[in-house]
């Protein structure tokens, strides 16, 4: 379970460093760029995905994450760093407190 947790955790770090990088990028009209960001985003977010599912947890979980990835607006990054990240973070840590697998 502490691996899974570990795995978890990582994952929600690189999205949120390439979140904050996408984010940075659409700020200085560079588009372009926040689009190349975006797809390391959506790989990032299939890896959570995988991860999550193969623990049997819910994917329910992951809340509305692939969406915004998906749009890749200014407003989606925030929503991603300011309640979807935080949000999965909450569950990764419940399901390691109830002991989950």
């Amino acid at each position: 379970m502490l691996d899974w947790f570990l795995s978890v955790n990582s994952i929600l770090r690189e999205l949120r460093n390439k979140t904050i990088d996408a984010q940075a990028h659409l700020a200085s009209d560079d588009a372009s760029t926040a689009n190349i960001v975006n797809g390391y985003l959506i790989t990032e977010y299939q890896a959570l995905w995988r991860t999550w599912e193969s623990a049997g947890f819910d994917t329910k979980e992951l809340g509305n994450l692939g969406r915004h990835i998906g749009f890749g607006e200014k407003h989606d990054y925030a929503d991603i760093l300011k309640r979807d990240i935080p949000a999965i973070e909450t569950y990764a840590e419940k399901h390691v407190r109830e002991g989950g697998m």
